[in-house]
């Protein structure tokens, strides 16, 4: 039965394993707990970024100062351009969509401007041109002079790979229409400088990154002159222009890209984000995926601590302990660029234990109320607490033990019954078993059956007695000197006294429950049994209340007050040496 419930809790522990996996119930909190791990990372594990990337941000004092709508900003944008052709950086990526359509018609010579500024950086850096989808989800078009001047393959999508829970972690190109694989910005950027773009979470440990310079500080720099400082600025570098307005193009993040906002709640301008992620890609590259295996490897071998039995505090402290030790391997392995998802294997390893110990206790408290019906009307209080806490035996199936057996029966019983009424046979005999009962658990015995007025006790099982001989001798002297003071109450009451005899052996026999699963009894089976209950019937013939075998009295030492019979005949067996006790001695 114990086997078959394991067995069909481990097959349910691992159902809900797979369950659990293909479901993503768990997706939420993970998510959680993978941010408390790149917060960590990026805290106490920061490394500085294989290439520089710095950001010129379109900020409030930008916007005061170029006082136009944006739709009208060719001349600020090709000043740009032909600064960072005066700086010289590795490349420039524009995180603003530029307009779609030309503006000549409005203002005379906007396009010029732009162009003039795009041509100027032809043969000394690269441009890669940011690209936009509209609400329909179909690219934007950019103003296509622009294009043909830096080619079509120059554009990237400046969207962003986003997490169920809203927030920007990873970096991936499958983000067009239907999971389909586009060119995107920072993709683009990593591409023309020799790297790949493979997609992964984004690596927070880069950096810090530095705060964005103004991008009207820039035109004021070119505008000067001031070449020098542009070439400090940016030369050999990887340049993005974006917007950093506090409530434009934000997008939530784990990690803070912009400290020094103060408290933003996270939510950090995009073009940060794709400084990061050029950052990671140029670098060792983002954080890769661990193998799909491990994902599923993992939780399965999580559910196997099904098998391991542990006590209540035990499992908690261990659960505990696994949790922390699975949430620093794997924020280890963030560390060296590879991320597996941890929560699925926690909360599988922690519902495994806590089902087994669940499990384990209904079944200890199922096997306590067994042995409580089982031994509750054998054993005293105390030997009972002892059982069902474990310290006393009490096994359900059979085990070989060496028990001390007590028979006693009333002498001329079925005689005197014969002349009473029902109620006061039956009333009698519980008198005389409210007496003898608590003197056989008193001495560690276990009354196993009551057969009319007769009774077999059991010394040595369930709980095992030092000297179970001891025990049985001394509990069939206090039976005896209980008798006296039950006569002088029967005399009182014109009522014939009562004499019992008691046979005792010694020896191995089979203890256990025997029976059905309606109804059994814990029992003892051997010729040790046989023998006491023939020597309790040879004490009338001889003339003496109390008869033991001589492996008792051996046992007792012979004891003063105990005399040899000699050899006995004892019916279907051989004579037997026998030892009586005739009532003198102190009980």
């Amino acid at each position: 039965m114990r086997r078959r419930i394991l067995a069909t809790g481990l097959v349910a522990v691992i159902a809900c394993a797979v369950v659990l996996g293909m479901s993503g119930v768990g997706e939420r909190p993970a998510l959680m707990l993978l941010d408390v791990q790149l917060r960590l990372l990026a805290k106490f594990f920061p490394r500085p970024a294989a290439r520089a990337v710095v950001v010129v941000g379109i900020e409030d004092a930008t916007r005061r100062a170029f006082t136009e709508p944006l739709a009208f900003w060719h001349a600020h944008f090709g000043g740009f351009f032909a600064a960072m052709a005066a700086a010289q950086p590795a490349i420039v990526g524009v995180d603003v969509l530029l307009p779609e359509r030309s503006y000549d018609d409005i203002v005379a010579g906007q396009d010029m401007r732009l162009l003039k500024g795009l041509a100027a950086t032809r043969g000394v850096t690269r441009v890669v041109l940011g690209q936009g989808i509209d609400e329909e989800g179909r690219p934007r078009d950019v103003l296509r002079t622009a294009v043909s001047l830096i080619g079509r393959d120059a554009l990237g999508f400046v969207v962003f790979r986003v997490d169920g829970d809203g927030v920007v972690r990873r970096f991936s190109e499958a983000v067009g229409d239907g999971g389909a694989t586009v060119p995107t910005l920072a993709g683009q950027i990593a591409r023309r400088l020799g790297a790949e773009a493979r997609a992964g979470l984004i690596d927070y440990a880069i950096g810090p990154p530095d705060p964005w310079i103004p991008l009207h500080d820039v035109l004021q720099w070119h505008a000067k002159g001031d070449a020098e400082r542009l070439k400090r600025a940016f030369a050999g570098k990887i340049v993005l222009l974006g917007n950093v307005t506090r409530f434009e193009d934000r997008f939530p993040q784990p990690v803070n890209l912009a400290p020094w906002e103060g408290d933003n709640g996270n939510r950090v301008p995009g073009v940060l984000i794709h400084a990061q992620i050029v950052r990671g890609l140029l670098g060792q590259g983002l954080v890769a995926p661990a193998p799909p295996w491990l994902a599923w490897a993992l939780p399965l071998s999580a559910a196997l601590l099904w098998l391991v039995p542990l006590g209540g505090i035990v499992t908690l402290l261990a659960a505990s302990a696994l949790s922390v030790v699975i949430y620093a391997a794997s924020t280890w392995l963030l560390l060296f660029g590879m991320h597996f998802d941890p929560f699925n294997a926690v909360l599988v390893a922690c519902a495994a234990m806590g089902a087994r110990w669940g499990t384990e206790a209904a079944l200890h408290l199922r096997e306590r109320r067994s042995l409580k019906r089982a031994f509750a009307g054998y054993v005293g209080p105390k030997l009972l607490r002892e059982i069902l806490a474990g310290r006393a035996g009490g096994q359900m199936a059979g085990e070989l033990r060496t028990v001390a057996v007590l028979f006693a029966d009333m002498r001329g019983f079925t005689t005197r019954s014969s002349e009473m009424a029902p109620a006061d046979v039956v009333a009698l005999l519980n008198r005389y078993f409210e007496r003898v009962t608590p003197v056989i658990h008193a001495h560690g015995g276990m009354l196993n059956s009551i057969m009319g007025d007769g009774l077999m006790a059991i010394f040595g099982a369930p709980k095992g007695l030092d000297n179970p001989s001891a025990a049985a001798y001394a509990a069939a002297r206090r039976m005896l000197a209980l008798m006296p003071a039950l006569n002088l109450e029967l005399a009182a009451e014109g009522k014939p006294p009562l004499a019992i005899g008691i046979g005792i052996n010694v020896g191995e026999v089979v203890v256990g429950h025997v029976g059905s699963a309606a109804r059994h009894e814990y029992t003892a089976i051997g010729d040790v049994t046989n023998v006491a209950a023939r020597l309790e019937g040879l004490t009338k013939e001889l003339g003496v209340p109390l008869l033991c075998s001589r492996a008792v009295a051996e046992a007792l030492g012979f004891p003063a007050e105990m005399r040899s019979l000699g050899e006995q005949a004892i019916r279907g067996r051989a004579p037997l040496a026998v030892f009586g006790w005739s009532g003198t001695g102190t009980p």
